[in-house]
């Protein structure tokens, strides 16, 4: 068996052990944030190319296993009450609001799946909210909004997030 095809198993066996370890995202963490920008900050430094037979390099999956094993994910039972949040509960997030700041996004979390992805950003569109997701190497999809202009349009759309079933929303520049 070629070598690149034994290292793409042996990855998936890992990955498929730790995801297993892993559980729901929890809201006595205080670490996620912490570990969302290691992440973040391992994926800029060694990019996460995953295209072909290469893999993200060793310290970018080391960095989304801890997002992993911090319990950082947002499952779709985390989002089961999104439906139930009326429309206008994103008013104060499109409203200007306390000082103005340098334009910048909430990070509202990460979802595993294609559905989860799909029903965050209906969410947040219909709360007037721009939003968009971005993949993320062996963790799902980024889910982004914004971008905030005042410090009450933030800390508004910060809320609505938790509301929504996020447990770790932060500002973010991407």
């Amino acid at each position: 068996m070629p070598a690149a095809k034994l290292r793409l198993m042996a990855t998936l066996a890992a990955l498929a052990i730790s995801a297993g370890a892993a559980g729901a995202q929890s809201l006595d963490n205080p670490r996620c944030p912490m570990w969302f920008n290691l992440y973040d900050t391992t994926v800029q430094q060694f990019g996460n190319n995953t295209r072909g037979n290469r893999q993200a390099p060793a310290p970018v999956m080391n960095a989304a296993r801890q997002v992993r094993m911090g319990n950082c994910l947002t499952f779709a039972r985390a989002l089961a009450g999104l439906d139930a949040i009326p429309e206008a509960a994103g008013a104060k997030a499109r409203t200007p609001s306390g000082p103005a700041i340098r334009p910048i996004y909430i990070h509202a979390g990460i979802v595993t799946s294609t559905e989860d992805d799909a029903r965050a950003r209906a969410f947040f569109e219909r709360q007037g909210l721009g939003v968009r997701s971005v993949g993320a190497a062996y963790l799902g999809r980024r889910i982004y909004v914004g971008p905030f202009a005042t410090a009450g349009q933030l800390e508004a759309a910060r809320t609505l997030a938790i509301q929504a079933g996020f447990a770790y929303p932060y500002p973010a520049a991407i």
